[in-house]
């Protein structure tokens, strides 16, 4: 897993070099988390919607403002659902809030089961998630499923 230290700064060739690796990273991560899902018995069509949703997260968001890893971007939950989704997702609604939760809920676990995130941070993502969702959900006008 690439560490990723947003601390010093990086030329925009270095930037793009540090995209591209983490994006490469990803790819390989999607690939075995799909095959995860497929153990697990879940339907194709669930399994391309969780991917779709997690794709966005690792590859469009965690790579948007500041580059950070999956490992390191499970407590960025706040600012993706109440900034980024809103205004970055045409599709984004209380249902697709919905949607992205199960599927960053299914996502974190198979990282933790991975050894990538600690059991403390899967918590605490999980807790954010409890005490957040209604907050998130609650930014559109649409009805819950």
């Amino acid at each position: 897993m690439i560490e990723i230290d947003t601390e010093e700064a990086l030329s925009e060739s270095e930037v793009d070099v540090l995209v591209h690796k983490v994006n490469a990273q990803n790819e390989e991560i999607l690939t075995n988390f799909s095959e995860y899902l497929k153990e697990s018995g879940l339907t194709p069509r669930t399994i391309e919607k969780h991917l779709e949703n997690i794709d966005f997260y690792i590859n469009t968001y965690l790579l948007y403002y500041e580059i950070q890893s999956p490992h390191q971007g499970y407590d960025a939950l706040d600012d993706f659902f109440t900034a980024f989704f809103p205004r970055k997702a045409m599709w984004s609604s209380a249902n697709s809030v919905k949607e992205n939760i199960t599927s960053l809920k299914k996502f974190y676990k198979y990282l933790n089961e991975l050894n990538l995130i600690s059991n403390e941070e899967l918590k605490e993502m999980t807790s954010m998630i409890k005490q957040d969702k209604e907050a998130w959900m609650s930014l559109y006008d649409d009805e819950v499923d």
